[in-house]
């Protein structure tokens, strides 16, 4: 046989091979029994009989030799591969058995789970360069189109008119109502909300009051807020205009995504801290990449105003941005320290970390003493330990000493209901027993915490299942997890019932039968995120530290109460995405 026959053997014994593989994974079933006999493992790892995995297996081939005629690219992305698929399998695993009994269960669960994530990996590793290629393409695009930041406020804002108007009096987050009645003196202030926000909202309700409808205050601050994000958005298709950053094909998707994606409406048309907040984040991001592509603006005094200003706004609108503020800062401030002067690097210290966190921290602490505002409880940061706490205390009470049973004890007001109420999937319910441990005075976080990290070592699987419980959905876009909120009739009167409805079934529609999920499926995002790390890392080195404040936001949501339910917490990331990939591929002229 010639070496060209051997190739050509080779490449289609490949193409046969990775196309088993690939509807092995895609029809996969795993098994929660263990093999006794080895007829037995042999049936489990191959499955039953499926025509749909025959009709994939004929198709896959079809599909790998048409992808075997183009430039080999795929191995260079088979690490990317793997965790997508990944994400995939062990997704699967813990939505079916909040454990990761498919991936590690038993021999049979081990091997479906290994040639699973190899099916996965060879998909992935023509999908994705296929992706990329297909958003370098759409950047070459020579076609020309009029979008200024005045057609494009107008054109985002007319598409989520309807969704507003057919909304009214508004969607209502479930927070902001805590808000409204701290505003209205009903309940007492705390800043476990941002307290800016709670003084805008209520600002509006009492607007509505003087009128003689709490209802109208309610679709006056729904207007101001979701101006105020399409003029942001209308700030990204300007500057990336303004740059020639990409093409205006580009510009055009873009801006396609800001008016018909269900996530942008719908947020638009709701009472929700995240709306100004991520209003205040998008001019965040776009000061940074005006600062990374013209160095000099870190000396104009006005600029640099500006942007500590928006610093500021990112801080007290969620009381996350502070966190998202200050790493972000000390991570681009670092990247570029080595090639800034002596009095260039002061300025970034002073304008990306110190100046909008001093002053953040100034103006909320003059909100606090204002409003007599109670402080918030340092255990909202400790949803995952507490997670892996309860878990913990589920599987081996039996195990516990005298000194584990009198923290446990003191950390929540009862431990073994704490246990009891567990959820995988939210932090909440547990969260709530902490909450009355620290009002009943009992609570040491230090005492918890060394009890937290001996139990670790006791058993470290409880440990990981819970965490990867808790953060899976951040991961895995065959999670629904679609950020929407509905109208909520009971607070604010009836409202327009029909119209509500027919808003509702739209979103619905929607998010279970048209495309138009996938434009707010968070897994999805995140994935994206993770391809624009890479594209950035091939492409545009110099500008990945612009990044920061995505995978921050990324690291937050894993640290979050949940992601069902939740979902907001990575609008830090979906909502500036599609900015980024506007700029990801223009280069740094200095």
């Amino acid at each position: 046989m010639y070496k060209g026959d051997e190739i050509i053997a080779s490449v289609k014994s490949q193409i046969i091979i990775k196309s088993f593989l690939t509807a092995e994974a895609l029809t996969v079933s795993f098994v929660l029994t263990k093999a006794e006999k080895i007829t037995d493992l042999v049936y489990d790892i191959l499955g039953s009989y499926s025509f749909i995995a025959i009709v994939l297996f004929v198709v896959l081939i079809v599909f790998y030799i048409f992808m075997s005629k183009g430039e080999r690219e795929g191995k260079q992305f088979i690490g990317l591969s793997m965790v997508f698929s990944a994400s995939l399998l062990v997704g699967k695993s813990f939505t079916d058995t909040n454990s990761f009994v498919y991936c590690f269960g038993s021999v049979s669960n081990f091997v479906i789970f290994i040639i699973s994530l190899a099916g996965y990996t060879c998909l992935f590793m023509e999908l994705i360069p296929l992706f990329i290629n297909g958003y370098k393409n759409l950047n070459a695009s020579q076609k020309v189109f009029n979008l200024s930041f005045n057609n494009s406020f107008v054109i985002i804002m007319t598409f989520w008119l309807p969704a507003i108007l057919l909304s009214s009096p508004g969607n209502l987050c479930y927070d902001v109502l805590g808000e409204i009645g701290m505003a209205m003196g009903d309940v007492s202030i705390t800043s476990h909300h941002p307290l800016l926000h709670i003084l805008l909202v209520g600002f509006f309700i009492k607007i509505g009051e003087l009128i003689g409808s709490i209802s109208i205050g309610l679709f006056i601050y729904i207007l101001f807020q979701s101006i105020m994000l399409a003029l942001a958005l209308a700030g990204t298709i300007a500057w990336l205009k303004k740059e020639k950053a990409c093409s205006d094909t580009m510009l055009l998707v873009i801006l396609g995504i800001y008016c018909i994606s269900p996530m942008y409406s719908n947020m638009a048309s709701t009472a929700i801290k995240d709306v100004p907040f991520m209003a205040a984040v998008i001019w965040y991001v776009v000061l940074l990449a005006e600062m990374a592509f013209h160095k000099e603006r870190i000396k104009d005094k006005k600029f640099v105003a500006i942007f500590i200003v928006v610093s500021i706004l990112t801080c007290l609108l969620r009381n996350n941005g502070l966190y998202m503020v200050a790493l972000s800062g000390v991570v681009i401030t670092v990247s570029w320290w080595r090639n800034a002067d002596r009095a260039v690097r002061i300025r970034l210290a002073l304008a990306l970390i110190v100046l909008p966190i001093v002053f953040s921290k100034f103006v909320d602490g003059g909100l606090m003493v204002a409003t007599k505002a109670d402080k918030g409880s340092a255990i909202e940061a400790l949803s995952v330990p507490l997670q892996q706490s309860a878990r913990y205390l589920q599987l081996y009470k039996d195990e516990l000493t005298d000194e584990e049973i009198k923290v446990y004890n003191n950390t929540f007001v009862d431990y073994r209901e704490a246990a009891a109420a567990y959820d995988p999937d939210l932090a909440d319910p547990v969260k709530t027993f902490a909450y009355y441990g620290e009002e009943k005075g009992t609570l040491s976080l230090s005492s918890y915490l060394t009890i937290w990290f001996k139990d670790f070592f006791k058993h470290p699987v409880v440990y990981f299942e819970a965490f990867f419980a808790h953060i899976y959905g951040w991961f895995d876009p065959a999670i629904a997890n679609a950020p929407r909120y509905e109208v909520e009739e009971s607070v604010f009167g009836t409202g327009l019932s029909i119209p509500q409805k027919i808003v509702l079934f739209y979103y619905r529609f929607a998010e279970r039968i048209t495309p138009l999920n996938m434009l707010q499926n968070v897994g999805i995002y995140t994935w994206l995120l993770f391809i624009l790390l890479r594209i950035l890392k091939d492409e545009n080195r110099c500008i990945r530290c612009l990044t920061a404040p995505l995978v921050v936001s990324l690291l937050i949501c894993m640290a979050s109460p949940c992601f069902y339910g939740h979902p907001r917490y990575a609008f830090p990331y979906m909502f500036t995405l599609p900015f980024y990939y506007g700029f990801a591929l223009k280069k740094d002229k200095e």
